[in-house]
């Protein structure tokens, strides 16, 4: 019963990790499918991909260091690296490490 108590304590606690990072790697692929990425900036990239996050209600990631936002002659790179360290039980941690990345030409 110990055990079963353990796993379902960790698997409770990283659910909610794991669906945000599948929230975000959506939000990355929906560029992939954007019209207008020759006639936009990489500002404005950066701009939808916060907005979608706020539509997807991810308050927790940090756009500044975690995103890597190129737009050059309509290849459009958006590259993500980033970790999320859980509090599981007193001194116990569990690090979760995420890394996306999206190529994609103008249409």
């Amino acid at each position: 019963i110990a055990m079963t108590a353990v796993i379902l304590t960790v698997a409770f606690k990283l659910y909610p990790v794991f669906y945000e990072n599948w929230q975000i790697e959506n939000i990355i692929d929906s560029f992939a499918d954007e019209a207008d990425l020759e006639e936009i900036n990489t500002g404005q990239v950066q701009s939808r991909f916060a907005s979608r996050l706020i539509t997807n209600n991810i308050r927790n990631f940090d756009l500044e260091e975690n995103i890597f936002i190129s737009l050059d002659e309509g290849l459009l790179v958006i590259e993500t690296d980033y970790e999320v360290r859980l509090p599981i039980y007193r001194n116990i941690d569990a690090v979760v490490k995420f890394k996306k990345l999206l190529e994609t030409k103008a249409k």
